[in-house]
C-alpha cells in the first residue's frame, strides 16, 4: 500500500494553524509544512513543527508603479 502524501499549508499566525501543525506534525507521517512567508517557515523550524518547511509567497510582489485611471475612449 502506497502511503497518502499531503501538507498542511501555513497561511497565517493564528494559533489554529500552530494547533494543527503541532498535533499533525506532517514530516512525521508523510507529509510536509508550506507556509506562505520567510517569517512563517522560520517559525515552524524553531518550534519544531518540521525541519524542512517549503516557503511558497503568498501574492505577488508590489511594484513602483501603479494603475491610475485613463478615460481614453472619450478621446475617441
Amino acid at each position: 500500500m502506497v502511503p497518502l502524501l499531503w501538507v498542511l499549508a501555513m497561511h497565517s499566525d493564528d494559533p489554529d494553524y500552530w494547533a494543527l501543525a503541532d498535533a499533525l506534525r506532517p514530516e512525521q507521517v508523510n507529509g510536509r509544512v508550506v507556509a506562505v512567508s520567510a517569517q512563517l517557515a522560520s517559525e515552524v523550524g524553531a518550534r519544531g513543527l518540521a525541519q524542512h518547511p517549503v516557503m511558497i509567497p503568498y501574492g505577488v510582489p508590489v511594484t513602483t508603479r501603479t494603475a491610475t485611471w485613463s478615460n481614453w475612449k472619450s478621446r475617441q
